[in-house]
């Protein structure tokens, strides 16, 4: 274990370096794409945002972080490798970078419009902000082949409220193959996605699907192909 408690890192020696074979090269860091990278960043980052920019992690949510300043008082919501910063003003902004800087290569793209899949959009006039993902829901049901209905109600992909799917010993069915079995475990764990980000009316339905993962029959496959609204 290095002094980060991760795990050491040995890396074969690639081929046509002239490097007997069994030699293996002991890393002092990770590389990008390696298992623990993004642990070892997020500790590395969490670490300079503490120590040097005095900011406090929240206590519930660890990918969270915030700074009392006179300027004002900006978050951050750090995601591997993905930052999103919110800040009280422009005059807090700009001081948080300029100090951010000092140590790593920052860059400002303005407001932002797209976060981990989530679109944002601004209403400021009424004072709204907006949360969406119709671009994941789409990819996701061209996958999955589930069809979109723009007018059917968000509250459900099932089509009568609060359905509920019964397990193979009741209803007699015959379980799916290997193939299906797979897609269905894919298609719940999408959805299941969608509900614990900014869609949490399909909460139930997804609670229903997940149900039987195990030994799914062609009546759940169907379940997950209904109509799904992208509101």
């Amino acid at each position: 274990m290095n002094r980060t408690g991760l795990p050491d890192i040995w890396s074969a020696a690639p081929a046509g370096l002239g490097y007997p074979p069994g030699h293996a090269f002991h890393l002092h860091k990770n590389l990008y794409g390696f298992q623990h990278s993004p642990r070892a960043f997020y500790d590395a980052f969490s670490e300079f945002l503490i120590e040097k920019l005095k900011l406090v992690r929240c206590t519930y949510d660890k990918t969270l972080f915030k700074r009392v300043m006179r300027s004002g008082v900006p978050y951050i919501s750090l995601h591997v490798d993905d930052a999103l910063v919110v800040c009280s003003g422009e005059e807090a902004l700009t001081e948080f970078h300029k100090d951010g800087a000092e140590t790593y290569d920052l860059s400002s793209v303005g407001d932002a419009t797209l976060h981990l899949g989530l679109t944002i959009s601004y209403d400021r006039k009424n004072g709204i902000l907006s949360l969406g993902n119709a671009n994941s829901i789409e990819q996701l049901a061209e996958r999955f082949n589930i069809p979109l209905d723009t007018t059917c109600s968000p509250l459900s992909p099932f089509p009568k409220p609060r359905m509920r799917l019964y397990p193979s010993a009741i209803t007699g069915e015959h379980h799916v193959g290997l193939r299906e079995h797979q897609a269905y475990g894919a298609a719940v764990g999408s959805l299941n996605w969608l509900a614990t980000t900014n869609r949490p009316d399909l909460a139930f339905a997804v609670s229903q699907l997940a149900r039987h993962l195990a030994t799914p029959t062609q009546n759940h496959v169907s379940a997950t192909s209904q109509p799904c609204s992208t509101r």
